[in-house]
């Protein structure tokens, strides 16, 4: 089931006959004691629940005029393609590039969970430039990036994408042995399932305090892929105080995405953002056809 069949209503699931249980073993409900300072706690719980809900700002766009055969038609990756125009509309909204998270698995290894697929990277910005040239202020004697030299970057972006991916896959990432080197220079390591304390700060690599270092990991978009036949909608939050989140799923004739800010960031809009996704998919496609 493809496209818009996808919208439908799930098959039913098969029914099973009720049996009641007597085995000692079988399932029981647990009875918890809850007194008054846990109550507490959940009632503050919920309270932090409820203004992280009214402070997501939600749109869900439906994009609807091409999907994955039409990107495989162009000889590409639909997730890179759905990847590169996130660039490119991002670009044309805001202006720059900025540290961009997509999920991969690793369930391929022993425990394996996640690697991050760095979706901003050089050739990803060559081509943005390129396709953005409508939105920039040129100076006298500028030579604009012809439909060719768009088509060619674009798919030199794409083409990185891939191979980003592909390393992602095979535990050749970065960001996870990073994450681990940057543990263990903080003293943070697994003994007798406990933590040793922290080193104090001027023991720690300068590389981990370096300015770079943090900003690479603020992720200002924050995507997954998680593209099913049965899904219709599929949410991915955003992880920093002025980011974006996209969750989308890729079918053969739209793309369905939902993209998610803050409600209290006076830098994102996620109305814009899918205003601008919509320009950066129909300029791919002026680009190809």
């Amino acid at each position: 089931m493809q496209g818009n069949q996808a919208l439908g209503a799930p098959a039913p699931l098969p029914r099973f006959s009720e049996t009641n249980c007597v085995d000692p073993s079988c399932p029981v409900a647990l009875q918890f004691e809850i007194d008054s300072a846990m109550e507490n706690r959940m009632r503050e719980a919920r309270k932090r629940a409820e203004a992280l809900t009214l402070n997501t700002h939600t749109h869900m766009l439906r994009f609807s005029s091409f999907g994955k055969e039409k990107f495989k038609l162009w000889g590409l990756s639909p997730d890179g393609v759905v990847q590169m125009a996130i660039q490119i509309a991002y670009h044309r909204l805001h202006g720059r590039a900025v540290p961009t998270y997509e999920s991969c698995s690793t369930k391929g290894y022993f425990h394996g969970r996640t690697e991050v697929i760095r979706s901003c990277h050089d050739e990803g910005s060559q081509m943005v430039r390129a396709m953005n040239q409508d939105k920039r202020n040129v100076s006298p004697g500028y030579q604009p990036f012809t439909r060719n030299q768009q088509t060619e970057l674009f798919k030199n972006a794409v083409k990185r994408q891939n191979d980003l991916s592909r390393l992602a896959v095979q535990g050749q990432g970065v960001d996870r042995h990073l994450m681990a080197l940057n543990k263990v220079a903080h003293g943070v390591l697994p003994v007798d399932n406990k933590l040793l304390e922290a080193k104090i700060p001027a023991a720690i690599p300068a590389a981990f305090q370096h300015q770079v270092f943090g900003y690479s990991s603020t992720w200002l978009i924050s995507t997954s892929n998680v593209s099913t036949t049965w899904n219709s909608i599929f949410a991915f939050g955003p992880v920093s105080e002025h980011g974006y989140g996209v969750g989308y799923l890729i079918h053969d004739d739209q793309v369905l995405l939902n993209l998610t800010s803050w409600r209290d960031s006076k830098e994102t809009d996620s109305d814009l953002f899918a205003k601008s996704l919509e320009e950066a998919f129909f300029k791919i496609q002026e680009t190809f056809e």
